[in-house]
């Protein structure tokens, strides 16, 4: 161990922390099942500081303006609490406050003065009050020129008193006491200079740099008084100076560097038997100080280490004992307790290999590939997203209503006319070590980026357009997010993911680089870790907890679940993998999975069959208005009125079962409030829509279309087989042909979303569109200044290019009026009218909603919003698939 003087290079805590860290002793013990640990008789028990995060670094000092950073009086009260008698000499030759002009030549005199105002002694005649030797007294003098004289000032005096009372060897104080009677000298007169300067007494310039002297000095003493009761042993003293040191001085590397340090080392020097909650607090201190930039004490890091190592190596050998005792729920728990300890351990994967039931496997149609908010495209990848990131808040899915619950703000802001603050949890972590703590800068640079040209038109930006601005206010753990008009759902301008900017602007990286979304991390439950191959020879994406995560205070412990596996499952493989424990969850399950699983005794025995009632998907046929054909209404009036989706329906989805699925009507579900009561029985088939073709086009004019198609499905051959035969059916013919020939493109997913999605060559598509919510914008699909690759209105409809007209002009605004309404019965009459002229206007050809199924095993306990909720499963959201998967349990 180092001297005192030496180990002065280490970092911080607010003084509210100090009651958590003692609250955390019987949480923890609670979570893992475990009485808290006693220290041996003969050491002292000393809780370890939880330590704050470090500050949003373009915060600064965000105390009020120039604070005093020890609570002192006046001169005369100092005097007062004073026993000493060095000191309160100290205090007594300052209890009167004066200035001294001093000549600069020799002979000159040296006048005692009342305070001056000026720094700066004035070249003309000027008077001042002349004080008598006694400084009770004063007689106004006249001076011709201030040249000749220095200003002295009282403050820079009271520096030098304190100077000299430092240089005193026998005042009979210890060290730390005597630097701490000229600490709360030079404070009191800051605190008198504050004062002066406020009142006029001290007015002009230079009076600013005095200031900054005595707040130099005032830290210089401050961290005196913190080495040195650090050397003399007295921690508890040095602690609470450390604590102000550190919240003052957020910016300042050395001060936290010197904090840090001495929490390590009196962690180490006191703790003789550590518990569990006092080590996570050192592993939370251990993290933040090797985090920061520079040379570091390397003893302390491998002390430190070492001891979280050893504890999490015991708990690693109670969790396999366990597991050999069938006690799985019980080595889970101790497992779950090491990698919270110490996530790094190598034994902790080893361990996880060896117990059984840890791992939650969820099927998908295609493994996820990039996985950051901004580049996720298909249904895992979006899944993935909701494992790791995580906005200010997220949509709870219920029956009856719109429910919100905060993920990084502390509760649900109020509400404020065109303005909302929030409040963001102040121990939030990337789910990697080099990125540190989210702070307010990383949320307002992810709605700069989101907004910016280059992103407001993806699909993780949507809603952002709807903000005005998001500005930090004193408190850098605080933000107002101001909207650009009323809304009826404010809440819907809050769910955008944010990013780790910090980081990803320091690597570098845009925020849709490719390395990250191949590599992503957030601050949600779960990291990802990597694709491995199954014993049973398939590959799996692999997420893990994010330790972190279970270390915030409202989150302790979480997730309940350590890994999550994506693994890819189609119809002849889901018996062999629910069998094998390898097939727990497919949140989005096709109509025949979720049919062979009801027809099949040994699927029913592991898996339950969850109807999913809140079903905001539509198929459709996307229209590429770019193709000058397509621009034309009638065009797609006749294409819309041509195709007869029972018949399709019933031929290749129903199975028999009339009740099944639903033909659309319009742009929205069918059964939902947005679409209009008397339209719901208005079916879009047109017998005799060869009319409208012919209207469309010139006399003896045919067009050829290409109809593209994810060939994944091989039922997806013959619906579209259906379509084309109806379309070209109700086009008639030219000249003995078909006046409208459709040739069908299969193309596999990848090339799927690279021709429809990116590059846009495509006429039709059979396609589907997913509403975030139940609002049902149309503009998330529609937006006219979203049109760009890779963003939402591939169809390019409203696109100046496309040559919108008036019509579809007045479409837009209709759309865009429509969220301005915030009485729900007008806005949903706006809504229906905006079905009305959907129908005229065509963006799309709406087609049907295919039910949905979650397949949910029986060992898994899914809660949507704590963890002893019963929820209704029918109404999850399988867009999202994971709704607050923190509180999931495997059984």
């Amino acid at each position: 161990m180092q001297s005192g003087e030496k180990l002065m290079r280490k970092i911080p805590a607010p003084t509210g922390t100090i009651l958590l860290a003692i609250g955390l002793t019987f949480f923890v013990s609670a979570i893992y099942g475990q009485p808290p640990r006693k220290e041996v008789e003969d050491g002292p028990n000393v809780p370890m500081v939880p330590v704050p995060p470090p500050q949003n670094p373009e915060a600064g000092n965000n105390n009020p303006a120039n604070p005093v950073p020890v609570q002192v009086g006046t001169m005369q009260e100092e005097l007062n609490k004073t026993t000493n008698t060095t000191a309160r000499n100290l205090f007594r030759t300052l209890l009167i406050p004066y200035d001294t002009l001093q000549s600069n030549f020799a002979g000159g005199a040296t006048f005692q003065t009342e305070l001056l105002p000026f720094r700066k002694l004035p070249e003309q005649e000027f008077e001042f009050g002349k004080l008598d030797t006694t400084l009770q007294k004063s007689t106004q003098f006249k001076m011709n020129t201030g040249s000749g004289f220095d200003l002295i000032p009282f403050e820079l005096m009271v520096l030098k008193k304190v100077d000299f009372f430092l240089q005193n060897t026998k005042t009979g104080l210890e060290r730390p006491d005597q630097l701490n009677v000229a600490l709360r000298a030079v404070a009191v007169a800051y605190k008198n200079h504050q004062r002066w300067v406020t009142s006029g007494k001290r007015a002009g310039e230079g009076w600013a740099e005095v200031g900054d002297q005595l707040k130099a000095q005032m830290l210089k003493l401050q961290r005196q008084t913190f080495t040195a009761y650090i050397a003399a042993e007295k921690y508890d003293q040095a602690l609470e100076i450390g604590l102000q040191l550190y919240t003052e001085n957020l910016n300042d590397i050395d001060i936290q560097k010197d904090f840090f340090g001495f929490q390590l080392m009196r962690a180490q020097k006191t703790l003789k038997n550590p518990s569990d909650q006092e080590l996570l607090s050192l592993r939370e201190t251990l993290l933040n100080y090797e985090q920061l930039p520079g040379k570091k004490d390397s003893a302390l890091i491998a002390t430190g280490r070492r001891w979280l190592n050893q504890r999490a190596q015991i708990l690693v050998n109670e969790a396999l004992k366990l597991d050999q005792m069938n006690q799985t729920a019980a080595a889970l728990n101790r497992l779950r307790q090491a990698e919270t300890i110490a996530p790094e351990l190598e034994a902790i994967p080893a361990a996880r290999g060896k117990i059984r039931g840890k791992v939650l496997y969820v099927g998908v149609a295609e493994l996820p590939q990039k996985m950051s908010p901004l580049t996720a495209y298909n249904q895992a990848e979006q899944w993935a997203v909701e494992l790791m990131f995580e906005g200010l808040l997220t949509n709870i899915p219920t029956r009856d209503s719109a429910r919100y619950q905060p993920q990084l703000i502390t509760r649900l802001p109020g509400a404020e006319s065109l303005r909302r603050t929030v409040q963001l949890h102040n121990n939030v972590r990337w789910g990697k070590s080099e990125a540190s703590h989210l702070t307010s800068a990383d949320i307002r640079e992810t709605l700069r980026v989101l907004q910016s040209d280059t992103f407001l038109g993806r699909n993780a930006a949507t809603n952002t357009h709807l903000i005005d601005k998001l500005e930090r206010l004193g408190d850098p753990n605080q933000l107002t997010l101001f909207l650009q008009h009323g809304l009826i759902d404010p809440h819907i301008t809050m769910q955008w993911k944010v990013l780790p900017m910090n980081y990803l602007r320091s690597q570098g990286m845009n925020a849709d680089d490719d390395r990250f979304a191949r590599e992503p991390f957030g601050s949600g439950p779960y990291r990802y870790i990597n694709r491995e191959q199954e014993i049973r020879k398939k590959e799996a994406v692999v997420f893990r907890a994010n330790t972190d995560y279970g270390l915030r205070t409202n989150l302790f412990g979480l997730p309940n679940i350590h890994e999550i596996r994506f693994v890819e499952v189609n119809e002849s493989s889901i018996a062999e993998e629910v069998v094998a424990g390898q097939l727990h969850y497919l949140p989005d399950a096709p109509p025949a999975l979720a049919q062979q699983v009801k027809s099949s005794q040994v699927l029913r025995n592991h898996l339950n069959v969850i109807p999913i009632t809140h079903n905001r998907r539509i198929s459709m046929l996307a229209i590429n208005h770019r193709r000058p054909e397509l621009q034309n209404e009638k065009f797609r009036q006749g294409i819309m009125a041509a195709i007869d989706r029972e018949k399709i329906l019933n031929d290749h989805f129903r199975s028999g079962d009339k009740t099944a699925h639903q033909a659309l009507t319009g742009p929205v579900p069918l059964n939902s409030w947005a679409t209009p009561k008397n339209a719901r029985q208005v079916s879009l088939f047109r017998p005799g829509s060869e009319a409208l073709f012919t209207d469309a086009l010139p006399a003896n004019k045919s067009v050829r279309l290409r109809l593209a198609f994810l060939a994944r499905d091989p039922n997806m051959i013959n619906i579209c087989g259906e379509l084309k035969a109806q379309i070209e059916a109700a086009g008639g013919q030219v000249n003995n042909e078909n006046r409208i020939q459709i040739d069908l493109q299969p193309l596999d997913a990848t090339r799927f979303r690279e021709k429809v999605h990116l590059e846009r060559d495509f006429d039709l598509a059979l396609t589907h569109h997913e509403y975030a919510d139940d609002w049902f914008d149309l503009n998330s699909l529609l937006d006219a200044n979203a049109v760009g690759r890779a963003e939402r209105n591939f169809l390019g409809y409203l696109d100046r290019s496309t040559n919108p007209s008036d019509a579809d002009r007045r479409f837009a605004s209709l759309l865009d009026s429509r969220l301005r309404f915030r009485n729900f019965e007008e806005f949903r009459q706006r809504t229906w009218d905006t079905h009305q002229s959907f129908n005229q206007r065509v963006p799309f050809v709406p087609l049907w909603q295919i039910d949905r199924f979650a397949l949910v095993h029986h060992q898994l306990e899914i809660h949507l919003e704590r963890a002893d909720d019963r929820p209704d499963l029918t109404v999850m959201n399988p867009a999202v698939g994971f709704t607050n998967v923190q509180w999931w349990k495997l059984k």
